[in-house]
């Protein structure tokens, strides 16, 4: 069966690792037919995917990754076939990025209030990188000696974890159970921006920990121009993926999946790993 994997992430993320084409070399190696790029926030990386998969033969979908709030719930939402250059576009973009910079100086402020010394110049306020995600933001604290050493003063455990220390910190510090209210644009706005612009919204991981969608949340964003559910994702367990199959039939949403492939700041997931997906599901989101 021809597959792709339809959500992975490049350096052009900041919690990111490979670059684009690397991405699309590997999975062309191992045998994918497609795959979407869908950094946060960002298409910046696109045409470099692009170019890599017309060499090999492989499909390259136009994507982006944009956080967003519902019902005062963060979830994530995939865009594919996100048209480079569109000026509304464009626009849509800016706007994600400079809430996610917002959430980031939030999360700055959280993680001094824990006592820890960073400086929002350092995670790149002000320049033209990428807004970070919350384990970039750890990598920045923690490369400070002085927040290392208090980390595992108060966290003695972490020294030995089969994670990587930022991912620890991240989940210890940033996140917190629960992390408070975000600053995100609206699904409705996102839904239906990237809807103006011909792309093709799908509801990412929706039942992953931290981004869990309920059934009647994901019905309710069925009229604001959701297309498709991430229905198997590295996140999901069995009864997820059930859960999530089931709805998508009753809702006549696309069932789509993938990785979530980062690099080293998740280690346990696989490019490719979803092998599930296949390649006529690209067909049936541009229907």
């Amino acid at each position: 069966m021809s597959w792709v994997d339809l959500h992975v992430h490049s350096f052009h993320s900041s919690d990111g690792d490979w670059s684009p084409a690397a991405l699309v070399e590997t999975l062309a190696r191992r045998g994918a037919a497609g795959l979407a790029l869908t950094d946060h926030e960002t298409t910046a990386g696109v045409p470099e995917a692009l170019a890599a998969g017309a060499d090999l033969g492989i499909t390259v979908v136009p994507g982006v990754e944009i956080t967003v709030l519902a019902q005062g719930r963060e979830l994530h939402v995939l865009g594919y076939w996100v048209p480079l250059g569109d000026p509304a576009g464009e626009d849509l973009l800016r706007r994600a990025r400079a809430s996610r910079w917002e959430r980031a100086l939030q999360r700055i402020e959280r993680i001094r209030r824990w006592g820890y010394e960073v400086e929002p110049e350092e995670a790149g306020y002000g320049t033209d990188g990428p807004p970070p995600t919350g384990p970039r933001l750890a990598r920045v604290v923690l490369r400070k000696p002085q927040n290392y050493d208090r980390y595992l003063r108060q966290y003695p455990e972490r020294a030995h974890a089969s994670i990587p220390v930022e991912v620890a910190f991240y989940r210890d510090v940033i996140r917190g159970e629960p992390e408070p209210a975000i600053a995100a644009l609206p699904a409705e706005e996102v839904l239906t921006g990237l809807q103006a612009i011909g792309a093709v919204p799908v509801l990412a991981h929706p039942g992953a920990f931290h981004f869990y969608a309920s059934d009647d949340l994901i019905r309710a964003l069925v009229p604001l121009g959701l297309r498709g559910l991430e229905v198997f994702s590295t996140y999901h367990d069995e009864v997820e993926r059930d859960r999530l199959q089931a709805l998508a039939a009753r809702l006549g949403l696309v069932m789509t999946g993938g990785s979530d492939f980062h690099g080293a700041t998740k280690p346990h997931v696989q490019l490719g790993r979803t092998h599930g997906i296949p390649v006529h599901v690209l067909d049936q989101l541009r229907g």
